[in-house]
């Protein structure tokens, strides 16, 4: 159809036409403008994936009333793993990471992140960071740490993601910290 629009004169093209020609192509055009806002769409919903007793099939997937259970049990899951295993001081840790460590979908984790905790994995990754070399920076037999060697200690790749991921938590640089902790 398009190339018979192209090869033909543009009078006859036009009414070639038809409603039917118009209704699909409104309808394409309104779902690829929809994707373009909602691209959250091509994921699918949340499920997990749970057994069936009375079936040959091994596995469904289920949307109960206990999917928002389900999500708060994994959050409390990647906390439990955040606080334990410490994989964000790796400089290389990723939600990719997190999610194989738990076995976990990518977008579980990443809805979790944004619904349950409300923060994005970034943000709640450097905040985990700052939150250790804090501990760092105010016990007195790392003295001898420079404030890049505490960056990369924390899991920061480079002095100044460290800085302004601490400026950023924190309202000052590493060493107007240290000066605080020094006065109290």
């Amino acid at each position: 159809m398009s190339l018979d629009f192209f090869n033909d004169k543009l009078d006859l093209a036009l009414l070639k036409l038809n409603w039917a020609t118009y209704t699909i192509t409104f309808t394409l055009f309104c779902l690829t403008i929809f994707l373009l806002f909602y691209p959250q769409i091509l994921y699918g919903l949340p499920h997990f994936i749970s057994e069936q007793e009375d079936s040959s099939t091994n596995y469904e997937f289920s949307l109960d009333k206990n999917l928002e259970e389900k999500f708060r049990e994994l959050a409390e899951a990647i906390k439990h793993y955040m606080d334990i295993e410490k994989p964000y001081l790796k400089s290389e840790f990723s939600l990719e990471d997190l999610a194989e460590a738990l076995d976990a979908p990518r977008h579980h984790i990443s809805y979790c992140f944004r619904f349950i905790f409300m923060k994005g994995f970034t943000k709640i990754r450097s905040e985990y960071r700052i939150s250790y070399a804090k501990r760092l920076i105010e016990n007195p037999e790392n003295d001898h740490l420079s404030y890049e060697g505490i960056g990369q200690e924390s899991g920061f790749n480079t002095r100044s993601r460290f800085y302004a991921a601490f400026q950023e938590i924190e309202g000052c640089s590493p060493g107007e910290y240290r000066a605080k902790r020094l006065s109290l």
